[in-house]
């Protein structure tokens, strides 16, 4: 398997300090010559305008499309930076799927992607994402520009023994990447669960876009047990399927953010049968998901119809 891995930039930032003087005006100082930067500024997700051949013609149509920017490399381009002696410093845009608030080389997961060099695979995993993915994705839970590659892998940097993971999808500020591979050789059925899976991965990480008072009907059936653990459940005489949750911790209290994710993530992982089956005889089990999948359709989120 060829494998590319990425070493990710460390963004420099420009900060501005304003100091106020009581009773003085500020002096203005000219900037220096170096200071100054008459470089246009270039959109590094967009096809650049003089790009030929099928990879540009690709991006565009999927832009044209669908008003999301493809990409089929995680490096972007390249900034020229003057410096304060006067040369230049060369800059890789990359984008970060790791990016932090707070980052720690210490315990930073590593990333790499397998990209999408074959021409006929690319044009096609291009086709499917365009055509058959985006046409159930509600365009609220469109990304701003989504990588396209053949493999995804991480490797959790949790500071105790782990190995690499395959991952369907990732996700960062300004882009998600998307594993899709070899994809004219999957069957209807295949790609079906593909499709939904894909879906499901974009709706919960982007689930806070929904406004939290809609899901007050969903809430509704366990509003007396939330932030109460297994063993206080316990105590009243329940259990957490009872009392209307998919799992709970014995010495760990559930908050409707827990609550919440655990009922996004199996509505996406089981079937309308499955889920019924599963949990037949806990009827705020069922009350509670079919409050959801309402939900979720309301916002042409296309699941269990």
């Amino acid at each position: 398997m060829k494998e590319l891995t990425k070493t990710f930039i460390e963004y420099e930032y420009e900060t501005c300090v304003i100091c106020f003087f009581a009773g003085r005006q500020p002096a203005i100082v000219q900037q220096p010559e170096w200071f100054e930067n008459d470089q246009p500024e270039i959109d590094f997700f967009a096809v650049p305008e003089d790009a030929t051949g099928e990879e540009a013609e690709l991006r565009r149509n999927f832009f044209n499309e669908r008003g999301v920017y493809l990409l089929f490399n995680d490096t972007l381009g390249i900034r020229q930076t003057p410096t304060l002696s006067g040369d230049t410093m060369t800059n890789l845009q990359v984008i970060d799927f790791l990016w932090d608030m707070t980052p720690s080389d210490q315990y930073r997961d590593s990333i790499k992607f397998v990209y999408q060099n074959d021409e006929a695979q690319r044009r096609a995993a291009t086709s499917f994402l365009q055509e058959e993915v985006f046409k159930e994705l509600p365009e609220l839970f469109y990304p701003y520009s989504v990588l396209l590659v053949e493999e995804i892998w991480r490797y959790p940097n949790t500071g105790y023994v782990s190995q690499w993971q395959t991952m369907l999808t990732l996700h960062a500020l300004q882009c998600s990447a998307i594993a899709i591979n070899h994809v004219n050789e999957m069957t209807d059925a295949e790609k079906d669960e593909l499709i939904m899976n894909i879906v499901g991965d974009f709706v919960i990480s982007r689930i806070n876009l929904i406004p939290e008072e809609d899901f007050e009907e969903f809430y509704s059936f366990s509003k007396n047990y939330y932030n109460l653990n297994g063993y206080e459940m316990g105590q009243l005489g329940g259990t957490a399927e009872t009392c209307g949750f998919l799992e709970v911790e014995q010495w760990l209290a559930i908050t409707k953010e827990d609550d919440k994710m655990a009922f996004l993530n199996k509505v996406f992982e089981l079937s309308e049968e499955e889920f019924r089956t599963t949990y037949d005889a806990y009827p705020l089990i069922i009350s509670k998901m079919e409050a959801l999948v309402k939900l979720l359709n309301n916002y042409e989120v296309n699941i269990y119809r």
